[in-house]
């Protein structure tokens, strides 16, 4: 499996960490079949800037959230059959 490093620096299998597991769970939450692929396509990532980026994005999703209660996405459908 796919070797992440940890905040120790040592490196550990992303097999040891249930990271496949954990994207198993999450799957279901997506609301589409695009949403559902792009998580089942996540990958550990040891891209210090990558995850910051990554953090960012999910600070700013969490604070819609809150600001609407549930996403602001009203009418969404699958929008690959119309593409």
């Amino acid at each position: 499996g796919r070797m992440v490093c940890g905040s120790d620096g040592m490196f550990t299998s992303a097999n040891t960490l249930e990271f496949s597991a954990v994207i198993e769970q999450i799957i279901p939450l997506a609301q589409t079949s695009k949403g559902k692929q792009m998580v089942a396509s996540i990958m550990p990532n040891n891209n210090k800037l990558a995850i910051l980026h990554h953090l960012a994005e999910t600070e700013q999703a969490l604070l819609v959230l809150h600001r609407y209660q549930e996403p602001p996405m009203g009418g969404i459908r699958e929008m690959e059959e119309i593409l």
